[in-house]
C-alpha cells in the first residue's frame, strides 16, 4: 500500500492544440522536446502557495426513476464527474504569466538595467497542456491533456502578494503512477 500526501513539484508541457496528444515513448520525459522551441518540454509550473492545491472530482451523475404503482426504482449512473486541480501560483515572473495567459514579453534596455514588460491578451483562451503532479510521498498524477485557466488576484497592501489562481481541468484520462521519475531530470 502506498500513502500519498503533500505536493513536491508540478510540471506542465505546452501542447500545440487541444485534441488527442500522441503519448509516445518520450512523452513523459524531456526526451522528445524540440531544442529549437522555448515552449517545448516539461517546465515547473512555478511556486505554488502552501496548502492552496486541491485535486477534486465532481460527483458522478445519477438519475433515479421510481414507479408510481410499486416500490420499484431504477438508478442509472452516468459518466464520472470532471476532475480538476485548483491552486494558486505565488508571485510568478512575467515569463510564467505569458506561458499560462499568452501574450508577449518584451525587454527594454540591456545588461543589468534590462527590464521586462508583459502584455496580457484582451481575449484570453485557456491553453492546452499536459501535466504531471509529484507528491511529497506516494503516487505521481499524470494527464496527457488539460486546460489551464488562470486569473490575476492581488491585494495592494503590505501583506498582499501577486497570486495567480488556476483551475486546471483534466480533459484526458487520469493516470496514477508508482514509478515516480522527474520529467526534468530523466532522459
Amino acid at each position: 500500500m502506498i500513502d500519498t500526501f503533500g505536493l513536491k513539484k508540478i510540471w506542465t508541457k505546452l501542447l500545440p492544440n487541444f485534441g488527442s496528444p500522441t503519448v509516445g515513448t518520450g512523452f513523459w520525459s524531456n526526451a522528445d522536446a524540440d531544442a529549437n522551441s522555448a515552449d517545448d518540454g516539461w517546465k515547473e509550473i512555478g511556486d505554488v502557495f502552501q496548502e492552496s492545491a486541491k485535486l477534486s472530482e465532481e460527483e458522478q451523475s445519477k438519475e433515479t426513476y421510481r414507479s408510481e404503482t410499486s416500490d420499484r426504482k431504477i438508478t442509472i449512473y452516468g459518466r464520472p464527474g470532471d476532475v480538476s486541480l485548483d491552486l494558486e501560483l505565488m508571485s510568478p515572473d512575467l515569463d510564467l504569466m505569458a506561458r499560462y495567459f499568452g501574450g508577449t514579453v518584451t525587454t527594454s534596455g540591456s545588461g543589468a538595467s534590462a527590464k521586462k514588460s508583459w502584455i496580457r491578451p484582451v481575449n484570453f483562451t485557456a491553453r492546452p497542456f499536459a501535466i504531471q503532479v509529484e507528491a511529497e510521498n506516494g503516487l505521481m498524477l499524470k494527464c496527457a491533456q488539460c486546460a489551464i485557466a488562470p486569473r490575476l488576484e492581488m491585494e495592494y497592501n503590505e501583506k498582499g502578494i501577486l497570486r495567480v489562481p488556476m483551475k486546471i481541468s483534466l480533459i484526458d484520462s487520469v493516470e496514477l503512477d508508482e514509478n515516480v521519475i522527474s520529467p526534468i531530470y530523466s532522459a
